[in-house]
């Protein structure tokens, strides 16, 4: 219908920008397509279906549109923190298109039929954008992307302490091996020294590595075993700066051969 054309390109530039937030792995492109879903399609959607067949001048439009999307994202948020999933990115997209797409469909059914005598509004009175009113909107919107851009970034914990393990585990080989990993889960990245036991053998320093927060390295060590008893094969990690004492030990039985 002609008089609806905007409701539909509204709902059909929400499914779009969704499908584009979602889907594409380009960071740039996806937050081009997530400006106007936010800030943008759900407010005007809304503000249609509020107004129905009234027509608003530019300067109301924008500002009803702007605070309606604002009011969307702020209550949008409260209702996916309690639903499967959480907030996410995906989460939002999908929110928000529905929004947009649902209040479209309203505003239509509120608007008259292809056909129908449309009552005339009132002379709108003429509204010119002034310096405040463009400089006001420039401040919302860099406050709400502002807002936006902070809730998305990590920021340090001060005053928290990270942790690092480390595992031992038969390695389940012909040749009787170990495997021994060394997680990181620290504020930053810490150097380790790795030593390694086999029975009562002298301690060996098998590594020395750096880990960044969230990385890992994994160790096979080919070991040396009793062909008549079990061998008792120990790990034992060292921050460089500290070489004396060990932060964490490990250790497993290997079976002897034939076992």
């Amino acid at each position: 219908m002609r008089g609806n054309r905007d409701l539909a390109l509204i709902s059909a530039s929400a499914v779009a920008c969704a499908l584009l937030a979602i889907v594409v792995p380009w960071e740039g492109l996806r937050l081009v397509a997530a400006l106007p879903l936010a800030f943008v399609l759900p407010g005007y959607a809304i503000v249609a279906a509020a107004f129905g067949p009234r027509r608003l001048d530019l300067t109301q439009s924008i500002m009803l549109s702007l605070g309606c999307s604002l009011a969307v994202l702020c209550l949008g948020a409260l209702v996916l923190n309690y639903v499967p999933g959480g907030i996410q990115t995906a989460s939002w997209a999908i929110l928000l298109a529905i929004v947009a797409a649902a209040a479209s469909g309203v505003a239509a059914l509120h608007r008259p039929e292809e056909g129908e005598a449309e009552e005339a509004p009132p002379v709108p009175r003429r509204h010119h954008l002034r310096r405040v009113d463009i400089l006001c909107g420039v401040v919302v919107v860099v406050l709400a992307a502002g807002a936006v851009g902070l809730a998305n970034t990590p920021l340090p914990a001060g005053g928290a302490s990270g942790y690092t393990t480390l595992w031992i585990l038969p390695a389940g080989s012909a040749d009787r091996a170990v495997r021994l990993g060394v997680s990181s889960s620290e504020q930053g990245v810490k150097n380790y020294i790795l030593t390694l036991r086999v029975g009562g053998g002298p301690k060996r320093t098998l590594s020395r590595f750096a880990l960044s927060p969230g990385d890992e390295h994994v160790f096979t060590v080919p070991t040396p075993i009793s062909p008549d008893e079990s061998t008792l094969v120990s790990g034992m990690l060292f921050r460089e700066s500290n070489p004396v004492t060990a932060i964490r030990k490990v250790r497993t039985w290997l079976p002897p051969v034939g076992h």
